[in-house]
C-alpha cells in the first residue's frame, strides 16, 4: 500500500492499474480499519485527489472512476481515528481540489462504461478477448451497493454526519445493550435446563429412597412378625422351642448361646424327674421296710438291727437326694427366672 502510487504512475497497463484499484476497494469496502491503514499512508489521498481532478482522456476514466470509488470509500467507511482524515476534513478536500460535482461525475464513470454493464448482466465471465475482461460481475454488484451511499455522504453535511453518528452510536449502544441481555438470557437458559436437571435428578433420587424406605419398612414388619412369632414359640417352652428358633439371633445374644441354655434346662429337667423317681422308689422300700419290721417277732432283734441300720443308711440316702433335690429345683428356677427376663429384654428391644 505504501507504493500505491508508484505502481499507478510506471504507465503499466490500464488492466493491472484498474485491477490494483479493484483490490483497495473490495479490501477498505465494510472495514473501518483497513481504511485507516489506508489513510495512514499520507501519500495515498494526495495521489487519488490528484488523479481524479485531472482532465485525462476516456482512456483514463475508468481509472478516474476507481480512485473516486476509493476515495469515496474512505470517507464513508471513516471511524474518524485520524484526526487529518476525518470525514469532514476529506470532503472539504474534495470540495477545493476537485469539486462535489466533478466527483460524483467521475464516480459515474465506472457504471457508465461498457465492460461494467456487459460484467453486470451475466455472472458468468463471457468476453471476446483478454483485454476485455476487466471486471467481474461481484465487483459490479459492490460498485452498485456503494456509489448510491458515496453521493449521499458526499452532499451530506457536518450536522447531518454529526447526527448520524449519533444514531450509529444510539444504534451500537442498543445493539450493545440487546447483545447483553441476549447473553443473560443465553445463560440464564444454561442455568435453568442445569436446575431442571437437578430436579429430575433429585426426583429419581426421590423415587429411589422412597422405594428403599419402603421395603425397609416391609422389612421391618416381616422381622415384627418374626419377632411375635418367636415370643409365641418361647412361650410355649416345649421341645420343639430351641429348634423353632435356634437360627435368629436375639437382643444380642447368640442362638449357639441361647440353645445351651435351653438343653441345660431340658436337662436339668430330666435329672429333676430322674431324682423324682428315685425319690418315689426309696419311699415304696421304706414302707415295705417298715410293713415288714412290724410283722417280724421281737425275737429278731439282730435282723431287726441290721433293719434299722439299713433304714438309717436309707434315711440319709434319702435325705442326700432330697438335698439334691432342692439344689437342682433352686437351679431350675434360677434358669426359669433367667430364661424370663430374657424374653421380657428380646420384647422391649423389638418395641
Amino acid at each position: 500500500m505504501r507504493f500505491l502510487p508508484t505502481y499507478l504512475f510506471q504507465g503499466s497497463k490500464i488492466q493491472t492499474r484498474v485491477g490494483l484499484l479493484m483490490l483497495l476497494c473490495t479490501w477498505l469496502s465494510n472495514c473501518p480499519i483497513a481504511v485507516t491503514h489506508f489513510l495512514h499512508n499520507s501519500a495515498n489521498v494526495p495521489f487519488l485527489t490528484g488523479q481524479i481532478a485531472e482532465n485525462l482522456g476516456e482512456e483514463e476514466q475508468l481509472v478516474q472512476g476507481l480512485c473516486a470509488l476509493l476515495l469515496g470509500i474512505s470517507i464513508y467507511f471513516n471511524d474518524n481515528s485520524l484526526e487529518s482524515y476525518m470525514k469532514e476534513k476529506l470532503k472539504q478536500l474534495i470540495e477545493k481540489r476537485i469539486g462535489k460535482e466533478n466527483f460524483i461525475e467521475k464516480l459515474g464513470f465506472i457504471s457508465k462504461h461498457e465492460l461494467y454493464s456487459r460484467a453486470s448482466q451475466k455472472p458468468q465471465p463471457n468476453f471476446p478477448s483478454p483485454e476485455c475482461m476487466i471486471f467481474d460481475h461481484e465487483f459490479t454488484k459492490l460498485v452498485k451497493e456503494l456509489e448510491g451511499v458515496i453521493t449521499k455522504a458526499i452532499y451530506k453535511s457536518s450536522e447531518e454526519d454529526k447526527k448520524e453518528e449519533e444514531v450509529k452510536k444510539t444504534l451500537e449502544q442498543h445493539d450493545n445493550i440487546v447483545t447483553h441481555y441476549k447473553n443473560m438470557i443465553r445463560e440464564q437458559d444454561l442455568q435453568l435446563e442445569e436446575l431442571k436437571q437437578q430436579i429430575s435428578t433429585l426426583k429419581c433420587q426421590n423415587e429411589q429412597l422412597q422405594t428403599a424406605v419402603t421395603q425397609q419398612a416391609s422389612q421391618i414388619q416381616q422381622h415384627k412378625d418374626q419377632y411375635n412369632l418367636l415370643k409365641v414359640q418361647l412361650g410355649k417352652d416345649s421341645p420343639h422351642h430351641g429348634s423353632s428358633n435356634g437360627g435368629a439371633q436375639v437382643n444380642g445374644i447368640p442362638p449357639e448361646e441361647i440353645g445351651r441354655l435351653r438343653e441345660e434346662i431340658e436337662e436339668l429337667k430330666s435329672n429333676q424327674e430322674f431324682l423324682r423317681s428315685q425319690l418315689a422308689e426309696k419311699d415304696s422300700l421304706i414302707e415295705n421296710l417298715k410293713s415288714s419290721q412290724t410283722s417280724r417277732d421281737t425275737n429278731e432283734a439282730t435282723a431287726s438291727a441290721r433293719d434299722s441300720e439299713q433304714i438309717a443308711e436309707l434315711k440319709q440316702e434319702l435325705a442326700t437326694l432330697k438335698s439334691q433335690l432342692n439344689s437342682k429345683s433352686v437351679e431350675i428356677t434360677k434358669l426359669q427366672t433367667e430364661k424370663q427376663e430374657l424374653l421380657q429384654k428380646i420384647e422391649a428391644f423389638v418395641s
